[in-house]
């Protein structure tokens, strides 16, 4: 077989070898991975900020409570007086009157307003459960994607290895100096080698003179399109 139809073959290989390490790259189960975490996280940042506010809420009832036990404390005391006390006039009378009923005000709105907190804190709950089962969720489908994913990267690399053992078994079947002038061209192109097709450069479209054509059909050596500098290659039917 002619150097040039081994360059042909190892040119292939190559862009056999590109395609595959691109779609190593961009396989459906990694980009949806990356997704799947990036949505996590925002569950996640979402959860921790929940779990702040519950736990700000837990404070501010528990001093809410502090307060209701200490306006109750202070309402015995004061009933407890009142109840003691030598009335003398009526102003004195309804000074211990609106005290206590200031007092059981107070009280009441203090627990409405833990109850208020009771209420908020089970919204909150509700949401962080929410939010966990959608972080759940999501950690399931991550997994399902991973096994997928491990097993396509898994027969992508084989294919990958064994295009790299044909491409050095091709190249020590051409001759040094047509592979060093091979690889100076494929380094500067993406498309080193172009078929001749109805007399034209298959790259870039331009019509090969007879002198080149004859010599394609006949010579081993490597002649370069003179308009796009692919190496020109005939492909026998």
């Amino acid at each position: 077989m002619r150097d040039i139809d081994l360059i042909y073959q190892l040119d292939i290989l190559y862009h056999e070898l590109d395609s595959k390490e691109k779609e190593l790259q961009h396989i459906k189960e990694r980009v949806e991975i990356i997704k799947r975490n990036e949505e996590k996280l925002r569950y996640q940042l979402e959860l921790d900020n929940l779990y702040k506010i519950i736990g700000k809420k837990h404070l501010e009832q528990r001093k809410k409570e502090a307060q209701l036990n200490d306006l109750k404390y202070k309402l015995v005391n004061l009933k407890d007086s009142y109840e003691k006390a030598i009335i003398k006039d009526n102003k004195q009378y309804e000074h211990f009157i609106s005290s206590i009923e200031d007092l059981e005000e107070k009280i009441d709105t203090t627990e409405l307003e833990i109850i208020d907190f009771m209420v908020n804190q089970d919204k909150v709950n509700n949401l962080i459960d929410k939010t966990k089962s959608k972080i759940d969720e999501i950690s399931r489908e991550i997994s399902d994607l991973m096994k997928n994913y491990d097993s396509k990267t898994i027969n992508l690399e084989k294919e990958i290895d064994e295009l790299i053992n044909s491409i050095l078994m091709q190249r020590n079947n051409i001759s040094v100096e047509k592979l060093n002038k091979y690889e100076r061209i494929r380094n500067k192109k993406k498309k080193a080698v172009a078929i001749v097709s109805n007399r034209a450069c298959s790259s870039c479209g331009m019509i090969l003179p007879t002198s080149y054509y004859d010599l394609l059909q006949k010579n081993d050596d490597i002649i370069l399109c003179e308009n796009c500098g692919c190496i020109l290659y005939y492909k026998k039917e």
